[in-house]
């Protein structure tokens, strides 16, 4: 290129860099979480508000964990885009490089070792662009950590991060890598802005503990030094900026990443920032990026390709309005009518034979099956902590779903042999137990035969990973019909363990040629492969897509085609049985999931069903539906409750999490519902059933009176949450007569019924209470709208005092006694806020809500007061046991005879 033609495109890009006029057009580039799929791009004419374009327009190729996180793009006096991102959480020496054009189109991706003369570091993250038109060249900018190097204050030494840079003309020579900023703290993420000659700003994250917000520098070169560091200008737990001038002012966007969206600021000086918040607005699930320009004709090549994408994503999508409320355990979420959810295993270290005999308290990834008319779940176990040695798998089996077998080891405590050497790790394996790990649990192959298998890791100390590839292998064995167990197997080995040193044959090693036809069966099967592909080689030529997408869940559309689902809610389709799939897994649009896992089926009606956590949280768990599997158009509830976590531990968080059914081939349960399993807390074991055809309504009131309904029916429209101490059952007692039982010894969690009832305004229930006892244990009844919301509650005490709540108080209705019949006939009016009672015929005063609602659709008993704790700002990893976890205390029973509502606005 001829100097004159060159230094013309060079006016003309600065020109457009920096005056942000009217007709600018602006992309913001961008990553989704779990940063596997590669970039995103957004676009705006106003520089405020973001239209959405999608992707990945470049899928990430070179480093070694697959991920492009923090992309920054920087336009070249050329005309061609350059980006450069982060390649590797931790343990990469470099980042990665790409140039394009038009944004679509990109060259071959290149990784850049900036850091491999430091051998002792641990990260290279978000390096940022910045074309320097003084000098003619590109100044790139990261954040490395180099243990020891540095005063590490607050940090510990793995976390004391500086920033440095190097220079290039062509992305093909570099110059030698330099300390860029030394603040003398932690400083992560920033950002050089070009004011005017001789004045710049830096925008830079001080990412020690007590700030992690944003700050600015000044300097008089782009390569400083930067000085006078400013107060923070953003809040707590922000990160990521990128600075944009418009009209005059500039717009500084940052990740606020406590709160999971984007914020931004205004300012003209770098000194003074105007919160603008409410003024922008961004794409869901927006990540860490950097705003360039672009021509019209550039974005016009990025709408077509973006349309190209979305209908090449022929994909799972969410288009209900229903979204949960995570201040609320339920969510505020409409229940399914009917399920029943069942605490099957309740973790106990004081008193181990009425939990698994061994007093484990990490317990977690169920598993589960249907098959010789029986229902199985297996899980793992660990003393206390995930990760942390010794694990083992148990099982636990059932004939009606309700009543479960004691736990039993299924594949035990595997020793690893003493002096073992993991590869790329330091140590040397001295009394160390094997970790499991596994997400698939059972196989029934076509001869009828069921395998159970699971995975034998290693983990040299608590923070290393047992599932990275280098463990033992993975374990099968076969459970017979009477309910015995065949010898166990290694059916799948890690390339870097020594067969020799194995305690489990090699399955082809078994006289049952049966049973290793089912194995050989089973290893045809890429479905089943990509089941193992989280524990796996990584380059296992098994399984299809070997990128660590995890927790996979598929299910078949009507049309034959296979839909996959992934942790994070990622989905992708194969349309040749899993062997390759369409497109690289996006995350499933509308829906809202984030590091926790996503169930997907078709259900006995020929419908679709996914259940998952819909919130950035492992609470409340819910169902949505489809009629073709790929359009998902409600949200309804399953579980709403978070359990008391009772026993700390490693990673461990609150909620009903880790969802699994059972598996397409893996068994039918009777009766049509749809059966899940999944863990409490990482700590108990439940179960749910909900009926299908899924639903959230009732077309009638209720009339059940349950020593008149049939056996086996009287709860089928009732919402149970039962568990071991806390049972809800239908029980006969004198006379044989049916009750509606809630008992509860349970010191840390309640047994709970909820009827669920069509929307009424002037409502009309009776019911009827036996206490078996006045003196423990408290009974309330609560009416509740839609969402879960209480307007009236009831409270048979422990003090033997019936009460209702009235505002902050309570009020005295009468004095029960035990084994007193108690007929409760209450009217409540929702236009006058009112409500009036009988209680055995006598009349009561009439009383006003204690808060309001616009109509009645849930009644609800349960032996203990509602939980609130956690919340959303409650930690997410408790270590710490609470006090009295053994504790006993007597048990409290109430039985309910009869319920029976009516709208008498209509009579």
């Amino acid at each position: 290129m001829n100097r004159p033609i060159y230094s013309l495109l060079l006016l003309l890009f600065l020109f457009s860099c920096t005056t942000g006029k009217d007709d600018e057009i602006y992309i913001f580039t961008s990553f989704r979480e779990p940063a596997t799929d590669g970039l995103y791009l957004a676009y705006s004419t106003d520089g405020y508000h973001w239209e959405d374009l999608g992707g990945p327009y470049l899928e990430p190729g070179v480093g070694k964990s697959g991920i492009m996180r923090d992309p920054s793009i920087t336009q070249g006096p050329d005309g061609t885009y350059h980006m450069v991102w982060t390649t590797d959480w931790k343990g990469g020496s470099g980042f990665g490089y790409a140039s394009s054009e038009d944004l679509v189109h990109w060259s071959e991706q290149k990784f850049i070792p900036v850091m491999e003369h430091e051998p002792e570091t641990v990260n290279v993250w978000a390096p940022e662009l910045f074309y320097d038109d003084e000098e003619d060249r590109f100044i790139i900018i990261w954040a490395s950590t180099i243990p020891h190097r540095f005063e590490k204050g607050e940090e510990a030494e793995d976390n004391n991060h500086r920033m440095y840079y190097v220079t290039t003309k062509d992305f093909r020579s570099f110059s030698e890598t330099k300390l860029f900023l030394d603040p003398g703290f932690s400083v992560i993420d920033a950002v050089i802005v070009k004011r005017k000659k001789d004045d710049y700003a830096l925008v830079l994250k001080d990412n020690t503990r007590p700030m992690r917000n944003l700050k600015v520098a000044f300097g008089k070169s782009p390569l400083g030094p930067f000085e006078n560091i400013s107060e923070p200008f953003t809040g707590f737990l922000t990160e990521g900026p990128t600075v944009l001038k418009k009209d005059g002012k500039w717009l500084i966007y940052f990740d606020n990443y406590k709160d999971k969206n984007y914020g931004a600021v205004r300012t003209s000086d770098f000194r003074t920032f105007e919160g603008i918040n409410d003024k922008i607005s961004l794409p869901e699930g927006h990540k860490h990026g950097t705003i360039s320009t672009v021509s019209a004709e550039v974005l016009e090549t990025l709408k077509a390709k973006s349309r190209e994408i979305r209908k090449a994503q022929d994909t799972v999508h969410y288009t209900g309005k229903t979204l949960s409320n995570i201040d609320y355990h339920h969510g505020q979420l409409s229940p399914a009518v009917g399920v029943h959810a069942r605490q099957i295993m309740r973790a106990s270290r004081e008193h181990p034979e009425t939990a698994d005999s061994f007093g484990w308290t990490y317990n977690h990834a169920p598993n589960m099956a249907y098959w010789n008319n029986t229902y199985f779940v297996q899980y793992l176990s660990d003393p206390v902590s995930e990760h942390v040695p010794p694990g083992q798998t148990l099982l636990m089996t059932s004939e009606n779903g309700k009543d479960w077998s004691k736990p039993e080891v299924l594949f035990p405590v595997y020793r690893i042999p003493d002096g073992w050497k993991k590869e790329g790790r330091e140590g040397v394996a001295k009394n160390l137990d094997a970790v499991m790990h596994q997400r698939m649990g059972f196989y029934v192959a076509s001869d009828g035969r069921l395998l159970t298998l699971a995975y034998y890791g290693i983990a040299m100390d608590e923070k290393d990973d047992p599932n990275d590839g280098k463990g033992i292998g993975r374990a099968v064995r076969e459970i017979y019909k009477d309910g015995s167990f065949g010898p166990i197997y290694f059916i799948r080995y890690n390339k870097t363990w020594d067969q020799s040193k194995s305690e489990f044959p090699f399955y082809k090693e078994s006289e049952d040629k049966g049973f290793v036809k089912a194995c050989d069966e089973l290893l045809s099967k890429p479905l089943m492969m990509q089941q193992w592909v989280e524990e796996a080689d990584r380059d296992d030529p098994l399984i299809p897509l070997k990128k660590q997408f995890k927790a996979f869940s598929y299910y078949h559309l009507d049309d034959g085609r296979v839909v996959g689902l992934w942790k994070h809610a990622l989905t992708s389709i194969s349309k040749d049985g899993g062997k390759s799939w369409e497109y690289h897994p996006v995350r499933a649009p509308g829906f809202v999931n984030s590091n926790a896992k996503i169930w997907g089926q078709k259900t006995s009606d020929g419908r679709f069903a996914t259940v998952y956590n819909p919130s950035e949280y492992r609470w409340p768990l819910g169902i949505s539906t489809s009629d073709d599997g790929l359009t998902y158009k409600d949200l309804l509830l399953v579980h709403g409750e978070i359990s008391t976590m009772r026993y700390g531990g490693n990673y461990k968080s609150y909620g009903p999490q880790y969802v699994r059914g059972i598996l397409e081939g893996n068994g039918t349960p009777p009766g049509g519902d749809l059966w899940v399993t999944y863990s409490m807390n990482k700590e108990d074991i439940w179960v749910a059933s909900v009926p299908v055809p899924v639903t959230g309504k009732v077309e009638k009131h209720a009339n059940d009176v349950f020593d008149q309904l049939p056996d086996g029916e009287e709860l089928k429209r009732w919402n149970i949450y039962d568990l071991v101490q806390a049972p809800v059952r239908i029980e006969k007692r004198e006379g044989n007569k049916k009750w509606l039982a809630l008992k509860d010894k349970d010191p840390f969690d309640y047994a709970r019924a909820e009827r669920v009832i069509p929307s009424t305004k002037k409502l009309k229930a009776s019911f009827t209470v036996q206490p078996a006892q006045n003196h423990h244990g408290i009974l309330q009844v609560e009416f509740q709208n839609r969402k879960g919301l209480p307007a009236v509650r009831l409270i048979f005490d422990r003090d033997g005092i019936l009460k209702l709540k009235a505002g902050a108080r309570f009020k005295k209705l009468l004095e029960y006694e035990a084994g007193k019949d108690y007929h409760i006939e209450i009217k409540l009016d929702v236009a006058t806020r009112s409500y009036a009672m009988k209680i055995n015929g006598e009349e009561k005063h009439t009383r006003i809500f204690y808060a309001p609602v616009s109509a009645f659709e849930r009644i609800m008993f349960r032996t203990g007061e509602q939980r609130h704790f956690p919340t959303p700002d409650t930690p997410a990893d408790n270590y710490d046991d609470l006090p009295a976890t053994g504790k006993q205390i007597p048990e409290a029973a109430f039985y309910i005879g009869s319920l029976i509502t009516e709208d008498y606005g209509r009579n």
